[in-house]
């Protein structure tokens, strides 16, 4: 019985990506418990322009940092791409997911961990500065993520998929197609678990009786979070014989494009728009981008130019019902002032 080896691309992103981080990770957890005896109950986490601490948090902090940050981040890039990678998608992207996956592991450890050594009081008071600590976490992040790039091997542009092909429609005959498109679990689950460490530190802070400002900084931060994961971590799209209407669950932001106003549709793979990063709402002056996983999509493109983009399941009957309706949507009288 002959079991097939992985195939080269992904062993090295699976390396790059899930297996180095947390091997940087874990060496950075080993410091930090080895260092906790030592450390006081409550360190320093900022500094004025005098040297002398503006806030103190607690110790283990540090270590939570690490573990949720540390595994967390480079866990979404890793398992929200492998799945493309093992159906043999070889798009550039993923190069550059791993090898901001690596860097980003190296840049929280090396921060992290230097904040909890530096307050045994090896430190000196000129490098009991934050921007030292970015410094150093930069210094090693740079080549991090060179190595992480030469490990992985080339990949190809992936190939665009056809146009949507509407479908037949008796005339007058009524359609829709509705879906639910939401980022992955583990996306919402670092999100989430960033707004909860703000609102425990907040919390923490307003207890202790610390800076105002601080806590109140902290808790804004933890409610901007938490509104942003509302806003952006699953949209409803319906296409009928209103046209294309996208709503985030929170209900805004929603867009919406008319039959009338609709051009052409198209059916395209995310990754071959070259849009940096995973997930997220883009908006431009002549496009809007809603990318909730490295997937497939629809495009719409309207009359004057504009464009609509967003990830979706089964996008193709979407875009087929979609132009079929655009296809019977009568179109509004040309006014003749807005050609001269």
């Amino acid at each position: 019985m002959s079991h097939e080896r992985p195939d080269p691309a992904v062993r090295r992103f699976a390396l790059v990506t899930i297996v180095l981080p947390a091997v940087v990770t874990t060496v950075g957890l080993v410091v930090q418990l080895a260092s906790l005896p030592q450390a006081p109950a409550r360190i320093p986490p900022f500094w004025d322009s005098s040297g002398a601490p503006s806030g103190w948090e607690p110790a283990w902090l540090p270590l939570a940092l690490t573990i949720v940050l540390g595994f967390g981040l480079p866990a979404v890039f890793g398992l929200s791409s492998l799945p493309s990678l093992r159906r043999g998608d070889r798009s550039p992207t993923f190069r550059i997911f791993g090898a901001q996956a690596l860097a980003i592991s190296v840049l929280l450890t090396v921060v992290v961990t230097s904040l909890l050594l530096q307050s045994l009081g090896t430190a000196t008071e000129a490098g009991n500065r934050l921007w030292h600590l970015l410094l150093a976490g930069l210094a090693a992040a740079v080549p991090a993520a060179a190595l992480g790039w030469l490990l992985q091997p080339k990949g190809s542009p992936p190939m665009p998929a056809p146009a949507a092909s509407a479908i037949d429609l008796a005339p007058g005959e009524r359609a829709a197609w509705m879906r639910t498109t939401s980022l992955p679990i583990p996306a919402v689950a670092v999100i989430t678990a960033a707004a909860v460490i703000m609102a425990l530190k907040a919390g923490l802070t307003w207890a202790l009786g610390d800076r105002a400002g601080s806590a109140a900084l902290l808790t804004a931060i933890a409610v901007a979070l938490l509104a942003l994961l509302a806003a952006t971590a699953a949209f409803h799209v319906r296409i009928d014989a209103h046209g294309l209407s996208v709503r985030s669950m929170l209900g805004v932001p929603r867009f919406h494009v008319a039959l009338h106003e609709v051009d052409s549709v198209t059916v395209i793979d995310a990754r071959s728009l070259g849009v940096p990063g995973s997930w997220g709402i883009r908006i431009r002056r002549d496009r809007t981008t809603i990318i909730m996983r490295p997937t497939m999509g629809i495009r719409v493109t309207r009359q004057d130019g504009r464009s609509l983009f967003l990830t979706v399941d089964d996008a193709a009957t979407g875009a087929a019902l979609l132009q079929a309706l655009a296809a019977q949507a009568p179109r509004p009288t040309d006014n003749p002032s807005t050609h001269q």
